[in-house]
């Protein structure tokens, strides 16, 4: 098992910087005078080379990373000296918005900012994830797709649920911004000598502790994006199950009684429609309740809404009360 410079996703900040305040790189390098319509190798270098220029000490190269459902996505990996733990920056998204008319050097402001908000200024000591005892409290669980992870899941120690896989990860560090994360691959738990049924064992206990469910209303959420218009829960009878970071926060279908309270308290069986990776809606059955309905708003959402490597799946899921159990 390799040891060495960990390279750190953090794609969630895509998400975050979009609307965030954009502050200015220090370089005077202007690339609007670049020609237009480039190629993604070509936006990928100029980025590249932008960051060059304010960052001299770095090496930057370009990688491909194999991420959620099979999606292959180039991107920047930036490492310091003395510095063992390295930012990824994902460029596929920032070259669509460069095709749907964004400036580039808005987009090198945005990448450049990511940067500075994700740059670690020291190193993590990486020596304990050879040792198990150190590594096992920080072991959790993510939810993905089977049928469309089936490369990277050749790789890595899952356990088959419903249609989905539980996958596993080493928590390094997490914020309301993002998180580091190893992935657990099966090289890994060769060198650990244990199995993958002991590792879900772990992350049952670790990942609720660590990454607490969060309930919210989706009326709640709707008022605070649109605060002038008045909403009834009870016409909107739909709830988000996530994780306190809201990161990879369907996996908190998987909490011990988070789904049984839940229910319990709504006096419903439930139908929960996998908006993403990331969260999962919670909607308390009515009679006459349409599941193939259901199944094509799922659809239209991962078709419309969700990016391509953060779809969970594409139908809708039942909790029933009497089996404590979910189906499809």
């Amino acid at each position: 098992m390799t040891q060495g410079n960990a390279a750190v996703d953090y794609s969630r900040l895509v998400r975050n910087q979009v609307v965030n305040q954009i502050h200015e790189p220090e370089s005077e390098y202007i690339l609007d005078s670049v020609p237009e319509d480039l190629s993604f190798d070509d936006f990928t270098s100029y980025i590249k080379n932008a960051l060059q220029k304010d960052f001299p000490e770095a090496n930057i190269e370009i990688t491909e990373t194999i991420k959620n459902n099979d999606l292959c996505l180039s991107g920047l990996v930036i490492r310091e000296d003395q510095i063992n733990i390295s930012p990824q920056i994902y460029l596929n998204d920032f070259y669509s918005m460069y095709q749907n008319g964004t400036s580039l050097t808005e987009i090198y402001q945005r990448v450049w900012q990511m940067y500075v908000n994700s740059r670690k200024r020291q190193s993590i000591d990486l020596s304990f994830f050879t040792d198990f005892p150190k590594v096992k409290d920080h072991i959790i669980f993510d939810l993905i797709s089977q049928k469309k992870n089936k490369r990277l899941l050749e790789d890595v120690p899952y356990i088959p649920y419903l249609d989905l896989a539980i996958v596993f990860r080493c928590l390094l560090d997490w914020d309301d911004q993002g998180r580091s994360s190893i992935l657990i691959r099966k090289d890994h738990i060769n060198h650990w000598q244990i199995t993958k049924d002991e590792l879900l064992k772990l992350a049952k206990n670790n990942t609720p502790t660590l990454l607490p469910a969060h309930i919210q209303p989706m009326v709640e959420l709707l008022e605070s994006m649109l605060p002038e218009e008045e909403l009834d829960e009870d016409a909107l009878p739909m709830y988000i199950l996530s994780n306190q970071t809201h990161l990879n926060g369907a996996a908190s279908i998987l909490y011990q009684n988070v789904l049984k309270d839940f229910a319990e308290k709504q006096g419903k069986d439930l139908f929960i429609l996998p908006s993403s990776i990331h969260e999962v809606l919670l909607v308390p059955v009515i009679p006459d309740a349409d599941r193939e309905e259901l199944d094509r708003m799922v659809q239209e959402v991962n078709a419309t809404e969700v990016s391509q490597d953060e779809i969970l799946s594409d139908h809708a899921y039942y909790y029933s009360r009497k089996m404590n159990a979910v189906s499809y």
